[in-house]
């Protein structure tokens, strides 16, 4: 094992040291990115794990100097043993998968503390909001319109710079991009909010920034960990300065989750009890797990409600077939009866128990809540981006509806293609996306006579819709 010892006592550079890093360890990931490079591939993702493996200092130093230490490895990657005929003039290294104590949902860290002391991070949430991927500069080709001259400068985050002065007339312009010999990237702005089941409501947010290879991979509703560098902008109010900064992160690496329960953190005794229960030393599992759904209702009527919620929670896997069909693995429920009978209590209990999860309210509901919608905020600049709604913030869990009778019909109806597919398809404001809808509908209602009749169809005591139900 390496160690900053052994690279001070062989008196190598830390580029060396790196390459080295990089032979031991990554060997074959620099040699897949050098056959794909730059048209399928152009990063190399290196584990934080297994830099602090190798060299501890190293490790610590990129989460306090993340653009230099990023620097070096890029110049590691340029340096590597590699056939004549291949460069990696332009490939990215990204250092990705934080430990948990560097690692942050929106609002849940000290912006001060984490910016003075080690800014390079990672932030775990929900996207609620991401702009279209547009093209930036990063190398601008200035022609003067007098002369033909052109000045070439490199553009960096601080704000578009141009010219003073020609460097063949010396005049001070006018000059015109040359697109031709100017370089671009993409990039793309992305809004990262606390999952809802963390957040309780609206839920904090930080904005992160994205080029390149990263613009583009996630949509709205997705969950990840993105890591990167915390920096401040200083607030204005018009053209007044404020004295207050607003953090924001400079995205290095994305890691999409699959949002399911093994995200969960239980403690050593809590692992031992569910143990216990699945290995039947309780009783039958679902039974014991019904139970603890509601205690405070309770009856025989109950028990096959409590034990349909469980499996709701629980869920199976969506499968899809090689021609693109999807075999749900959710289970949606709809409980009708009397007023003020435990039905908002149990599917109170779906919402709470569940890993994921987003509760509605049938009254007042709109579609673009339930779904996804165009919105013009302070995030995009004056742009149209995609917020999630319900279903896709829930993607992976349950949708908590109470009140389902008194929902509107349109929004009703809006419902059916998510529930059915899994997914929605969003034409909004000139915004084409297809956003993840895999949940399951946890629902009550109350009869549209105002009492329950056990010899009649559900179905016509409810004024929902047979395709609905």
């Amino acid at each position: 094992m390496s160690t900053s010892h052994d690279r001070r006592k062989e008196k190598e550079t830390l580029t060396e040291t790196l390459i080295r890093f990089l032979r031991e360890r990554y060997r074959d990931g620099v040699g897949t990115l050098a056959q794909r490079y730059p048209n399928e591939q152009r990063s190399l993702v290196i584990d934080y794990d297994e830099l602090y493996e190798f060299d501890h200092d190293i490790a610590e130093d990129y989460l306090a100097k993340p653009g230099q230490i990023r620097e070096y490895f890029e110049e590691a990657l340029r340096q590597y043993d590699l056939p004549a005929d291949v460069s990696l003039d332009r490939a990215h290294v990204r250092v990705s998968n934080l430990p948990a104590e560097h690692t942050h949902y929106p609002g849940h860290f000290s912006p001060t503390k984490v910016h003075n002391d080690e800014p390079y991070i990672g932030v775990e949430g929900e996207i609620v909001a991401a702009s279209d991927v547009h093209p930036k500069v990063t190398d601008a080709a200035f022609e003067c319109k007098r002369c033909g001259t052109m000045t070439y400068i490199l553009e960096t985050d601080r704000g578009f710079q141009e010219p003073h002065e020609c460097e063949g007339c010396e005049r001070q312009g006018p000059f015109r991009i040359n697109f031709e010999q100017s370089e671009f990237i993409d990039a793309q702005k992305i809004r990262l909010s606390e999952p809802p089941e963390v957040a309780g409501g609206e839920g904090q947010t930080i904005d992160i920034y994205v080029e390149d290879d990263l613009a583009g991979r996630v949509t709205t509703g997705d969950r990840v960990t993105i890591t990167g560098k915390l920096q401040l902008e200083q607030r204005t109010s018009g053209n007044e300065k404020k004295s207050t900064f607003e953090p924001y992160l400079t995205g290095h690496a994305i890691e999409v989750q699959e949002s399911d329960q093994t995200t969960i953190e239980v403690s050593r005794d809590e692992r031992d009890e569910v143990k216990a229960i699945v290995d039947g030393e309780l009783g039958d599992p679902l039974e014991v797990a019904a139970q603890s759904i509601a205690p405070g209702v309770f009856g025989e009527q109950y028990d096959h409600m409590k034990r349909a919620i469980v499996l709701a929670i629980v869920q199976g896997d969506w499968v899809e077939g090689k021609d693109g069909s999807v075999e749900r693995g959710s289970i949606s429920i709809l409980l009708v009866g009397d007023p003020s009978t435990g039905k908002s209590a149990l599917i109170n209990q779906a919402e709470s128990n569940a890993p994921r999860s987003v509760g509605v309210s049938g009254k007042g509901a709109r579609e673009a809540g339930i779904t996804a919608s165009a919105v013009r905020d302070d995030f995009s600049d004056g742009e149209w981006t995609l917020k999630a709604g319900a279903f896709v913030k829930a993607n992976g869990g349950i949708v908590r509806i109470d009140e389902l009778d008194d929902m509107p019909p349109d929004v009703r109806s809006a419902m059916l293609e998510p529930m059915a597919n899994g997914k929605i398809n969003v034409s909004k404001a000139g915004i084409n996306a297809t956003l993840q809808t895999r949940v399951g509908v946890v629902a009550a209602a109350n009869p549209k006579y105002g009492r329950f009749d056990e010899y009649e169809p559900v179905v016509e005591q409810v004024e929902l819709g047979s395709t609905l139900i």
